[in-house]
């Protein structure tokens, strides 16, 4: 077992490295190269008369959860240019702490209805599980076409919010002004964006935040009128619900990373 995981792990690292090379001579070795080229469909802004691109939709899943080894000695990094670093990931970890202390930066001082307040995960009865876990989930980004456009690994992240606030900050240094983001408690989530550190940068490049269609019907009437994704203009039959069908996929290999190293 131990030999042919050092074969794969030999395997990969020339595949990598032969990539590598063949990206640079492409030219395609540019940092977000794939991801801006991820999906032509999204990102080829072609017609003018779209008022968002691209469309994407965002989620945790709690399934690809990782268990914390003491004996575990793996500091192999995984090079990719899928997922966003921890170091990344971590400028955001203070953002819910200090969101009270910060003016909302649209003024409209929204109010999130009580009833949408019950989406908030029960943490206190998982509470003995996650102190065993070390990678609690994953939160992946996927375009509307279904392509997985950028991801994290959630370590023990709890409530802080700073991984969809990271994923954020990624899309619209990458691709600018008009995106659409779907995400579950996009009316909780959209309160502590405009009161983090994001704020002014969400509000200046017109970044939206939507319920998808599935999730949204749970929300409060008042709160599915302003972030359903059926009510915003320009957003046609979109449902915003692409991350269940990447999850169905992706949880068929969830068995395996429970008890693997962080690299593999």
């Amino acid at each position: 077992r131990t030999q042919i995981s050092l074969t794969f792990d030999i395997y990969y690292q020339i595949y990598e490295g032969s990539m590598l090379i063949i990206k640079v001579a492409l030219g395609h070795d540019a940092p977000d190269y794939r991801l801006r080229h991820s999906c032509p469909c999204c990102h080829l802004k072609v017609n003018p008369s779209v008022i968002y691109q691209p469309f994407v939709t965002s989620d945790g899943n709690s399934s690809l959860s990782r268990l914390a080894h003491h004996h575990e000695v793996d500091c192999h990094t995984f090079e990719n240019d899928y997922c966003l670093s921890w170091e990344y990931v971590d400028q955001f970890k203070d953002e819910v702490k200090y969101r009270k202390n910060r003016e909302d930066i649209s003024g409209d001082g929204y109010d999130i209805p009580d009833q949408c307040m019950g989406w908030e995960n029960a943490w206190s009865s998982e509470k003995q599980l996650l102190t065993a876990l070390d990678e609690t989930s994953i939160y992946a980004v996927v375009c509307q076409h279904g392509i997985v456009q950028i991801f994290t690994d959630m370590i023990k992240s709890g409530k802080l919010m700073k991984n969809p606030l990271a994923c954020v900050h990624k899309l619209i240094t990458t691709f600018g002004s008009d995106v659409m983001f779907g995400y579950d408690i996009a009316c909780s989530f959209l309160a502590t964006l405009r009161k983090s550190s994001l704020g002014s940068l969400v509000w200046d490049n017109n970044f939206q935040v939507a319920t998808g269609a599935f999730h949204g019907a749970a929300h409060h009437c008042t709160c599915q009128l302003s972030h359903i994704i059926g009510m915003k203009d320009g957003a046609g039959l979109e449902l915003l619900e692409e991350c269940e069908q990447c999850f169905s996929a992706s949880n068929a290999v969830a068995i395996v990373m429970w008890h693997s190293s962080a690299y593999h």
